[in-house]
C-alpha cells in the first residue's frame, strides 16, 4: 500500500507539473479568462455523462451479481463500483480496483469465488466492448488520424493488441482449468522463491478451491446469452457516455466545427493507449495523449484549459466521489462490527 501511495503521489506531482507547464506556457491571465468563459450548461452535461458512466457500470455489476444468485442491493452495487473507481485511480494499471471490489462484495455476503466471477465477467464484457469500439474506429478513422498525427499507427496498434490480449487471457483463465492451475502454480512458486509466502502448496490448494467456484459461476454467465447481450449493450452506452465528455467540453468553449464522431474516436484511442501506462491514474500519459489527440480540435491556445477540465471530471471526480463512497463503506462496516 505504501508503494502504491508513493507512486500515486509521484503521479499527482507529475500531473501538476504538466498542468503548470501548460498553464504557464499559455499565460495565467488567459487561462483564468478561458475558465470564466466556459458555458456551464455543457460542463454540467459533461459531469452528468461521467455520472452516467458510474451508474451504468453499477447496473452491469448488479445484473451479473443477481444472475449468480448474489443477494445484494443496488445501492451496495453502486458502492462497489465507486470503490473500484477510487482504487483504479491510485494503483498502477488500475490493478487495485478489482481486489477492493471483491472485498466490498464479500462484506455483502458474496463468496470470494463468486465475487471473482462477477468482476471478471464484467471486466471481460467491458474489455470486449472497448476492443470492438477500437476495432471499428481503427477501420473507419485510421486515415483521419494517421495523416494528422505522427506515430499514430504504432500507438493505436499497440493499444489494440494489449486490450485484445487481456480479453483472450481472461477467457482462457475462465474456461480452461488446467491452464488456470498452471498460472496459479507458476506465480505461487515465484512468490515462494521471493520469500513473500512460506508455502506455495497451501496457497495453491486454497486458490484452486476458489477457481472451481469461479469456473462454475462463470459458466452460468457464459451460458446466459441474454445477460451477455444486455450487459454488452449497457457497456456500449457506458463507454459512449465516457467518450462523449470531451465533446461537451469542446462545446463549453463555444466551439462547434469539429465532428462529434472524430472526437469520440479520439477519446477511444486515448483510453486504449493509456490502458498500458504503469502509473496510477495513467498520470502524465493521460494528459499527454489527450493533449496530442485533442489539439486537433481545440487548438493550441485553449487545449491546456481543456486538458485540465477534462482531467478534473474524468479522474479527480473518481478520486473525490470514489474516496467518499469508500470511506462511507468502511464507516458502515465499523458500525456494524464486521
Amino acid at each position: 500500500m505504501k508503494k502504491n501511495l508513493t507512486k500515486f503521489i509521484l503521479g499527482l506531482i507529475f500531473s501538476v507539473g504538466v498542468f503548470t507547464y501548460i498553464i504557464l506556457s499559455n499565460g495565467i491571465d488567459k487561462f483564468k479568462k478561458q475558465l470564466l468563459l466556459l458555458n456551464p450548461y455543457w460542463i454540467i452535461l459533461a459531469i452528468v455523462a461521467m455520472g452516467m458512466y458510474w451508474f451504468l457500470e453499477a447496473i452491469v455489476l448488479h445484473m451479473i451479481a443477481k444472475s449468480l444468485g448474489a443477494d445484494i442491493k443496488f445501492r451496495d452495487s453502486f458502492k462497489v463500483t465507486m470503490t473500484g473507481q477510487f482504487f483504479n485511480s491510485i494503483t498502477p494499471f488500475a490493478s487495485g480496483g478489482q481486489p477492493a471490489q471483491a472485498y466490498e462484495l464479500s462484506l455483502n455476503g458474496v463468496k470470494i469465488g463468486i465475487a471473482g466471477s462477477i468482476l471478471t465477467g464484467k471486466f471481460i464484457i467491458y474489455q470486449s466492448v472497448l476492443t470492438l469500439y477500437s476495432f471499428i474506429i481503427l477501420i473507419f478513422k485510421l486515415g483521419f488520424f494517421k495523416t494528422r498525427l505522427s506515430n499514430f499507427t504504432h500507438l493505436a496498434t499497440i493499444g489494440f493488441i494489449v486490450n485484445t490480449a487481456v480479453v483472450l487471457f481472461l477467457i482462457l483463465l475462465s474456461s480452461y482449468m488446467n491452464f488456470a492451475n498452471s498460472v496459479v502454480v507458476f506465480f505461487c512458486r515465484i512468490l515462494e522463491r521471493l520469500r513473500i509466502i512460506k508455502s506455495s502448496d497451501k496457497l495453491v490448494e486454497k486458490i484452486e478451491k476458489q477457481l472451481i467456484l469461479f469456473r462454475d459461476s462463470f459458466i452460468v454467465i457464459r451460458s446466459n446469452p441474454l445477460l451477455i447481450l444486455k450487459t454488452s449493450i449497457l457497456t456500449m452506452i457506458q463507454l459512449l457516455s465516457f467518450f462523449i465528455i470531451p465533446y461537451f467540453i469542446y462545446r463549453a468553449f463555444g466551439l462547434r466545427d469539429s465532428s462529434i464522431g472524430n472526437m469520440i474516436a479520439a477519446k477511444a484511442f486515448v483510453v486504449m493507449i493509456t490502458s498500458f501506462i504503469p502509473i496510477p491514474g495513467a498520470s502524465g500519459g493521460a494528459e499527454g495523449s489527450f493533449y496530442m489527440f485533442f489539439s486537433l480540435f481545440f487548438g493550441r491556445n485553449i487545449i491546456g484549459t481543456a486538458v485540465l477540465v477534462w482531467r478534473i471530471i474524468t479522474f479527480y471526480f473518481n478520486l473525490l466521489f470514489g474516496g467518499l463512497f469508500t470511506l462511507l463503506s468502511r464507516r458502515e462496516t465499523r458500525i456494524q462490527g464486521i
